[in-house]
């Protein structure tokens, strides 16, 4: 934003003349230099105000339009770096618009009730823009190119596997939600002209969204955040973001302890069984599958199957019945099956257990995407830890952020769980 540009460079002209003050005695260069610097910060002070100014009227026009901001303060957003923030942490020097961007996320938390235990990446920057040992990041690591920069929820959301298929995507959630939902669909009868009408029978439930934590951290060279802020911004973000993508998804599939439950794991959806001890999937199946969802008039919207490449391959080697050269999946289209799009991921689990198979089941999933809803809470909390590591010359940088999935109406999905796909 313009006015953080400006105050970036009144910041650099204080700080000159703070050095300036310092001195026991100016000499008449300085004294004239003194001088200028008073009346370019004075000026700045009134652009500054101005800017300020005519951007709030931006951002309230913005707001009755429905954007969370406006279209130049996206752009000037785009111009926020992870790095730049690390860098002036670790220096004591936080400053420009990623201390501005951090004073919105302590704001943004206060709000809620919490705290920013580190540096604070609020939503609006977020949307523009357990343990587990991981290899050092070295300068030696890859030869490294600067591309765009890209927001950080906005770049997680485009590699997710379930956004794709249609999920829908919330960010900036302030608080836990309690989201009323149809629960019996209503009915109508007919009458005589005088009768009482029939009551429509239609009942409400709630369904429960709640922060739950995702957390992850990185022990990166000191050597590399201090090198070149530009070169590693991508880098260092798309770490994050995958470590962060694959997580989210996975959940959003098949539940997590202590992280949302889950398309499987959630009641009430279509379920179409294989056998006692599991079968292999046949057409009947995947056309059972698109039956569970349209007996309960949920068929419409984006729908599409999901399963991992175990039940793709074996869907592709099924003929659709004995002796027929066709396969239930047509083994030169891999992003369609029986007629609808469908998408193939590991997250999908293909170690599910059902009676005497133990931990050989796959699951196949279909559904109307656009019901499943995946909802991020606030800010990322980012901390900074220059200490722990500090005999190796390393920083951990520790990324806590807040997350859960829900089902609009679990009609709209339908799971076989039980797919016997290892031959």
């Amino acid at each position: 934003m313009k006015s953080l540009e400006l105050k970036r460079r009144k910041e650099t002209l204080e700080a000159e003349q703070r050095n300036l003050a310092n001195k026991a005695e100016l000499v008449e260069t300085e004294k004239t230099r003194w001088d200028e610097l008073d009346v370019e910060i004075k000026n700045l002070d009134k652009e500054v105000k101005r800017e300020e100014s005519r951007e709030n009227i931006a951002r309230q026009q913005a707001e009755a339009e429905g954007k969370r901001v406006s279209d130049k303060e996206a752009k000037d957003l785009s111009l926020y770096s992870f790095v730049r923030a690390i860098q002036g942490l670790l220096n004591g020097k936080l400053d420009g618009l990623e201390r501005e961007m951090h004073e919105e996320a302590i704001r943004e938390m206060a709000a809620q009730g919490g705290v920013v235990n580190g540096l604070g990446i609020p939503s609006v920057a977020l949307r523009m823009g357990g343990y587990k040992k991981r290899a050092d990041i070295l300068t030696t690591t890859a030869p490294l190119v600067q591309t765009n920069v890209v927001g950080f929820i906005d770049a997680l959301y485009a590699k997710m596997l379930c956004v794709q298929m249609g999920a829908q995507t919330i960010s900036g959630l302030k608080g836990n939600l309690s989201i009323p939902r149809v629960a019996t669909k209503a009915t109508a009868a007919w009458a005589t002209e005088v009768a009482n009408a029939a009551d429509a029978g239609s009942d409400t439930e709630s369904v429960a969204v709640a922060a739950k934590r995702l957390a992850c951290y990185q022990d990166i060279s000191k050597q590399l955040i201090f090198q070149s802020e530009y070169s590693v911004e991508n880098l260092i973000r798309g770490l994050f973001i995958k470590a962060m993508q694959l997580e989210i998804d996975a959940a959003a599939i098949k539940g997590a302890t202590n992280g949302p439950t889950g398309l499987l794991a959630t009641t009430n959806i279509g379920d179409v069984a294989g056998g006692a001890d599991g079968l292999a999937p046949t057409l009947a199946h995947i056309l059972a599958l698109v039956k569970e969802v349209a007996i309960d008039d949920a068929d419409m919207g984006a729908l599409g199957f999901i399963t991992n490449p175990k039940a793709r391959w074996k869907l592709q080697s099924t003929a659709i019945e004995t002796g027929h050269p066709e396969r239930v999946w047509a083994p030169n289209v891999q992003d369609n099956l029986n007629g609808f799009k469908a998408g193939v991921t590991t997250q999908v689990p293909g170690n599910l257990t059902k009676g005497n198979a133990a931990g050989t089941c796959s699951a196949i999933i279909f559904g109307n995407w656009s019901d499943l809803v995946i909802a991020n809470f606030g800010i990322i909390d980012v901390t900074v830890d220059s200490t722990s590591q500090a005999l190796a010359n390393k920083v951990r940088i520790v990324l806590n952020s807040f997350w859960d999935s829900y089902l609009g109406h679990p009609s709209s999905f339908s799971a076989m769980k039980d797919a016997l796909c290892n031959s």
